[in-house]
């Protein structure tokens, strides 16, 4: 069986999922990190836009080559890949979507933490936050696909355990977890 795991960025996919495959002896696959590989070793996009567009082409192409070797697999998508339908379709089949839940205004107040202004560039922070912004109006889309849901608004140990046990109860039904 293979767990699928979505959510908004920075929610605990990739670092969760990674995690939680080596504990459980699992592979771990990671939908942007293929699919930013795939677009970089095809051609380099000389514009923000041509690089987006050439991404979800590159993921469509990772989806389906994960889909058809994943067995007994962790795989962390990017915040856009389970929004598209034909993803959905491709990895619906091959295992149970976990919606990584995480209350952006939490991750919004984690951000601000870590935050060191600089009045003369656009930063990561800059970034991160807006993603947080755009993404908060998806929620009720990855409510709706996941079939399961592990709550990410502790620490990362405490995200780690839950992933770990409901994917252990997941594989033994009614036994032991």
């Amino acid at each position: 069986m293979n767990f699928i795991l979505i959510g908004i960025p920075g929610s605990g996919k990739s670092t969760l999922g990674k995690k939680a495959a080596d504990a459980l002896g699992m592979k771990f696959y990671d939908t942007d990190t293929a699919a930013s590989g795939h677009v970089h070793s095809e051609k380099k996009a000389s514009t923000f836009s041509q690089f987006a567009s050439e991404f979800v082409k590159a993921e469509k192409v990772v989806v389906r080559e994960i889909a058809k070797s994943a067995e007994n697999a962790i795989i962390a998508t990017g915040a856009e890949t389970a929004l598209f339908e034909y993803n959905v379709q491709v990895l619906r089949p091959i295992g149970r979507f976990i919606y990584i839940k995480r209350d952006p205004d939490r991750m919004l107040e984690e951000i601000q933490k870590e935050f060191v202004p600089d009045p003369e560039a656009l930063n990561a922070h800059d970034v991160r936050e807006l993603m947080v912004h755009i993404y908060r109006d998806k929620i009720p889309e990855y409510e709706n696909l996941a079939d399961l849901i592990v709550e990410n608004d502790g620490d990362e140990a405490a995200g780690l355990e839950k992933l770990t046990k409901l994917i252990r109860s997941e594989q033994n039904p009614g036994g032991n977890s």
